[in-house]
């Protein structure tokens, strides 16, 4: 009977770890479409709000929002996605200027996202967003 109840165990923490490793596939691929904002992938389907930088990656490493996540405004229409998935959630975009963030507004709302917003070029932003400065 322990025998038993020790295989049920085990086969329960098998598929377990199967569904834990399905995740982390996909945890990567989300990270490698938001660039270094790997800690965003694991909210940002249920988050509320979601700042995204459409700039450069090396625009995108000389500072950027908290927590934001990267996708350069050509891609924002193949991945965003696999970011946000609720066309609804309140999409926070900015670039330098707010010229490619307005082309990537363009973009979402051609799509459907309903809640996006141009919020400017990164110095001109008047939110309660925190700049992360590089080391």
């Amino acid at each position: 009977m322990k025998t038993l109840k020790v295989l049920k165990l085990i086969k329960r923490e098998m598929s377990m770890l199967k569904s834990i490793k399905k995740l982390a596939s996909k945890a990567l691929l989300i990270g490698a479409v938001v660039s270094s904002s790997l800690i965003t992938f694991s909210t940002a389907q249920a988050q509320q709000e979601v700042w995204l930088d459409v700039r450069t990656a090396e625009e995108y490493s000389t500072g950027h929002v908290e927590n934001s996540a990267h996708i350069p405004y050509q891609l924002v229409g193949d991945q965003i996605a696999a970011l946000v998935s609720d066309k609804d959630t309140l999409i926070h975009l900015y670039c330098r200027s707010g010229n490619r963030a307005g082309k990537a507004l363009k973009v979402l709302q051609e799509m459907g996202y309903t809640n996006a917003h141009n919020d400017g070029g990164i110095s001109d932003l008047h939110h309660d967003a925190v700049i992360i400065e590089p080391k």
